[in-house]
């Protein structure tokens, strides 16, 4: 593999001349679940946002399968294959895999209700839902979706319905109770533990971690205390002030036109995209308005459950061998983009996420320090490991971290991310964090 020696900063190298594939889907589109009623009818989009297209993934299936409704939808641990979590019951449901091409390639079975699904860095994936097994507790399968085992339990609601990773490595789950019982929980997943509740919110559907600024978005279903006025809700929340601000509700003009809000999810560009139902919205954290809308007709986007940016996670972690002193951390890099065969990439390592790193109107989500010099400039091989080289013909590539075996690094918190220069262009990946521990 080829090395190079170079601070990351947003320099173009080459501009890749691989072959355009033939694949449907492309970084940057919404691949979007809806149910056409409570009962039936879920279909899965994907939405162009530059052109506001929609393309049909998977249609409304015919009896006795039409009451599979698609709950949520993320990312594969490849970034190129999508998993969409289906409804069959209260307690029942399957796993959907659709190809980079768009395709429907596999469906599994699932002995639970799925409403949220999170995949983790250390082999496996958190699951959040209704019913059976999933009353009060956060479970745990790896990503075969099994070995399972309950990670966090006693959580005062009726759905757990959806869970995020902030940068401490809690889980922060959106819970569902009787009004004005839901809210959102932080939950510890190592120790077992709620670390905290805050209540208030009602039908609180979903929640997303903001690296930019390391808040915590959340939506709601309607208005508290209010069941007969189904507008949707916008909360920012600090969890470390406990505070809540109110960014959408059904007493503001923008809220007037949101209705039922189901699902969010945390845009590069200081934005939101907010599902409701027949409309997704995107919604500008700096102006603090909604500036774009996409509006479609009834029968098609009755309830929209849960949407995820395609090519989102080019970077993965791979901690399931442990982050004690003494063991290797696997970076595995997947970019689903026409023209990444060949291209050059870069990682760093920091001790935080923010402020970041501006790379042309982009931003790598990693503190300037220390570790991100050393790690970005080649100066310590032996523990950053293939840091800079050249993407696979598939766009894939492996770079690792050596863990020094020393107990004083116990307990720190480190985060990875970088960039591959693809057409000329700086795409930066997610970044991602772990906690070196002596015990798993």
């Amino acid at each position: 593999m080829v090395k190079y020696k170079c601070v990351l900063v947003p320099v173009l190298i080459f501009a890749c001349t691989s072959p355009v594939l033939s694949a449907q889907l492309k970084p940057g589109d919404l691949i979007i679940t809806h149910n056409d009623t409570a009962t039936s009818g879920g279909r899965t989009y994907q939405l162009d946002p530059v052109t506001g297209k929609v393309t049909t993934l998977i249609d409304k299936q015919s009896p006795p399968n039409d009451t599979m409704l698609g709950n949520w939808v993320q990312m594969a641990p490849n970034n190129k294959e999508v998993w969409v979590a289906h409804q069959q019951s209260t307690s029942r449901g399957g796993m959907v895999v659709i190809s980079q091409a768009g395709t429907l390639s596999t469906t599994v079975p699932l002995m639970w209700r799925a409403d949220g699904f999170r995949i983790r860095d250390d082999g496996g994936i958190t699951w959040s839902g209704y019913g059976g097994i999933f009353t009060n507790r956060l479970i745990w399968t790896d990503t075969n979706f099994g070995s399972q085992k309950t990670l966090v339990s006693g959580i005062s609601s009726l759905s757990l319905s959806h869970q995020e990773i902030e940068d401490s490595g809690n889980v922060v789950a959106s819970f569902q109770s009787t009004a004005p019982d839901g809210g959102v929980a932080e939950l510890d997943p190592v120790g077992g533990v709620i670390i905290q509740t805050l209540k208030g919110l009602a039908l609180t559907n979903t929640v997303d971690f903001h690296k930019r600024s390391g808040n915590i978005y959340a939506v709601e279903f309607a208005i508290p205390g209010q069941t007969t006025v189904w507008a949707g809700s916008l909360y920012e929340i600090d969890l470390a002030t406990r505070k809540i601000t109110s960014l959408i509700d059904g007493t503001t003009a923008q809220g007037a036109a949101v209705d039922r809000l189901n699902w969010i999810e945390c845009g590069r560009d200081n934005s939101l995209f907010l599902g409701a139902r027949h409309r997704i919205f995107k919604y500008d954290l700096t102006s603090r308005s909604i500036v774009n809308t996409w509006l479609f007709e009834k029968e098609r986007l009755q309830a929209i459950t849960g949407a995820t940016v395609y090519g989102s996670r080019p970077l993965l972690l791979d901690t399931s061998s442990g982050t004690r002193p003494g063991t290797t951390i696997h970076v595995n890099l997947g970019f689903p983009h026409t023209r990444a065969a060949g291209a050059s990439y870069y990682l760093a390592c920091s001790l935080g996420l923010r402020p970041g790193v501006q790379l042309g109107n982009d931003w790598l989500d990693l503190q300037f320090d220390i570790f991100f010099f050393i790690s970005a400039n080649n100066l310590a091989p032996a523990i950053f490991q293939d840091f800079q080289g050249i993407l696979d013909q598939n766009g894939d590539a492996e770079a690792a971290i050596a863990i020094p075996d020393m107990a004083m690094l116990d307990g720190l918190r480190f985060f990875c991310g970088g960039f591959a220069v693809i057409g000329g262009n700086n795409v930066v990946t997610n970044s991602e964090g772990f906690t070196i521990r002596k015990q798993r």
